[in-house]
């Protein structure tokens, strides 16, 4: 190999770690710090209820390592959400899971909590507006439940996009 290839290689391998090496190795207890704390910032504005942070367990994407589960926490919202945050700017990837959409924190930086926050409350926003079945308080609108499979669920599982 030429020295170029040789000088490249090393600066790849003495670099800094990329930062999925970091998401990766997150601690179970630094993401319960981070999904009390993006809690915290949605709940003065979305019903109380409607935001909670639940156990979760991630997964590696790209099949990188597939059915190894990684132990996290999340915050649970109901699931219309799901769809109307890939919707916003910045489109925000969630994922539908035992009838709520997760936020999973693993691959958020501290600095982009206020962002993400405003992302949800954006997507709030607009449920309201929309009303009926898909009320961003997850209540169900008795008028509009028949016509949606309930709950304002507007996909089914095959519509979540993994975290």
């Amino acid at each position: 190999a030429d020295k170029l290839a040789l000088a490249a290689l090393e600066a790849t391998l003495r670099g800094p770690a990329a930062p999925v090496t970091a998401y990766l190795h997150r601690s179970p207890d630094h993401l319960r710090a981070l999904a009390d704390r993006l809690a915290d910032h949605l709940r003065p504005t979305l019903a109380h209820e409607a935001v909670r942070v639940v156990p979760a367990e991630g997964r590696v994407g790209g099949g990188g390592a597939p059915g190894v589960p990684l132990p996290g926490w999340a915050v649970a919202l109901p699931a219309p959400f799901a769809q109307e945050l890939r919707r916003g700017d910045p489109l925000v990837v969630a994922r539908l899971d035992g009838g709520a959409c997760l936020l999973d924190p693993r691959c958020v930086d501290e600095d982009d909590l206020p962002v993400l926050s405003e992302a949800v409350r954006a997507a709030a926003y607009r449920l309201e507006r929309a009303g009926g079945a898909h009320r961003a308080d997850g209540a169900e609108d008795a008028n509009n439940a028949e016509h949606t499979g309930g709950a304002g669920h507007a996909g089914g599982a095959e519509d979540a996009v993994g975290t």
